[in-house]
């Protein structure tokens, strides 16, 4: 595991548990002010655990499930999803 604290930690967990990768809402029990979860989240992000997508949404980066020791999120990204639902059907008017 990499030089995470046990709050960091139990973020990228519980985000790997979400099959989209969320960061948000945090854990249960997890208590963290306000501005402690901005910093924490920079520093998660200048480490490359987290990232916020093109909606601002924190998600859990490959880098940051391997940090934990956890499979990467299933989920595929919002565009290739949207992609796929914008393609006509074969043999469609």
């Amino acid at each position: 595991m990499s030089d995470l604290n046990p709050k960091q930690t139990l973020i990228l967990k519980h985000a790997a548990g979400y099959v989209d990768g969320a960061i948000m809402p945090l854990p249960e029990g997890l208590e963290l002010s306000g501005g402690a979860v901005g910093r924490t989240l920079g520093v998660l992000s200048r480490k490359g655990f987290v990232e916020k997508d093109g909606d601002g949404v924190w998600r859990i980066t490959d880098t940051g499930c391997e940090a934990v020791g956890a499979p990467a999120p299933t989920m595929p990204h919002r565009e290739a999803q949207q992609s796929a639902a914008g393609a006509p059907r074969a043999g469609s008017k």
